[in-house]
C-alpha cells in the first residue's frame, strides 16, 4: 500500500516524499523535540521584538525551525521554507532600513560566505555528507549573523557543528540531520552576540574619563652621593 506523498507522508516503500510537511513532521515527533522546536522559535520572534538582535535576524531564525523539525525525519530541508526565511530577512531588513535601523549588507553578505562556503565545500566533495539544502540554509542563518557582525558566522558554524556531534554520540547514530544543529547554533550565537563578538564602541577609550596620575620621576643616578639623594 502506499500513501500519499502530498500529505507529507512516508511512502511504503520507504522513500522520502516529494514535499514534506510540517504537520506530517510535528506527528512524528517526540515531546522533546516538540518542545525544543517551540522554545526555539519564540526565543527568534523575541529576541527580534525586543530588539536584542536585528528584527530580520530574529524572524527568519524563527521561520526556519519547521524545515529543521522537518530534517529531523525526512534528512531534507524544502526549498519553500528557506525561501520563506530568505524573503523574510529581505522584508524586515528593508522595514528596518525605512525606521532608521539599516542592516549592514556588507557584514551580511560576508556572514553568509563565511558560514555557507565550508559547507559548499564539504557538499561539493561529497553531497552524501552535506545537503545542497543545508547550504541554501546556511546562507540565509550566515546573513543573519553578519548582519550583526559576519565574525558571528565563525560561532554560529563551531555551535552547529558541536551541536550535531553532540547529538550523533548521545544517540549513538553515524548519520544525523544537519538542519537542526544549524539552526540552534545560530540561535545560540545570536541570543549570545556580545559573548562572541565585541563591540567596536566598548572599545573606544575617547569617551571614558581619564585619570591624571602624578609622575615620579626617578632620581638620576649621578646625584647619588653615598646612598643619599643630594636633589
Amino acid at each position: 500500500m502506499t500513501i500519499s506523498a502530498a500529505d507529507g507522508e512516508v511512502m511504503a516503500d520507504g522513500s522520502v516524499p516529494a514535499r514534506p510537511a510540517i504537520d506530517d513532521a510535528w506527528r512524528r515527533s517526540s515531546w522533546r523535540w516538540r518542545l525544543a522546536a517551540i522554545v526555539a522559535a519564540i526565543t527568534g520572534v523575541a529576541m527580534a521584538l525586543l530588539g536584542h538582535v536585528p528584527l530580520a535576524s530574529g524572524l527568519a531564525v524563527a521561520v526556519l525551525v519547521p524545515p529543521a523539525l522537518i530534517d529531523v525525519h525526512y534528512r531534507r530541508l524544502p526549498n519553500r521554507w528557506v525561501g520563506a526565511a530568505a524573503l523574510t530577512f529581505a522584508i524586515a531588513t528593508m522595514l528596518q532600513f525605512s525606521l532608521g535601523r539599516p542592516v549592514d549588507l556588507a557584514s551580511a553578505a560576508l556572514g553568509a560566505l563565511v558560514l555557507a562556503g565550508p559547507m559548499l565545500a564539504l557538499h561539493l566533495m561529497s553531497s552524501s555528507a552535506m545537503g545542497f539544502g543545508d547550504v541554501k540554509a546556511g546562507i540565509v542563518l550566515g546573513a543573519c549573523l553578519g548582519a550583526i557582525d559576519w565574525q558571528l558566522a565563525l560561532a554560529g558554524l563551531a555551535l552547529a557543528a558541536g551541536a550535531t556531534s553532540v547529538t550523533a554520540i548521545v544517540g549513538n547514530r553515524s548519520i544525523v540531520a544537519f538542519g537542526p544543529g544549524l539552526v540552534a547554533g545560530s540561535l545560540i550565537a545570536l541570543a549570545a552576540h556580545t559573548t562572541f563578538v565585541v563591540a567596536p564602541d566598548t572599545l573606544d577609550t575617547t569617551s571614558r574619563p581619564v585619570v591624571d596620575t602624578p609622575v615620579v620621576n626617578a632620581p638620576d643616578i649621578d646625584t647619588w652621593e653615598g646612598g643619599e639623594y643630594s636633589p
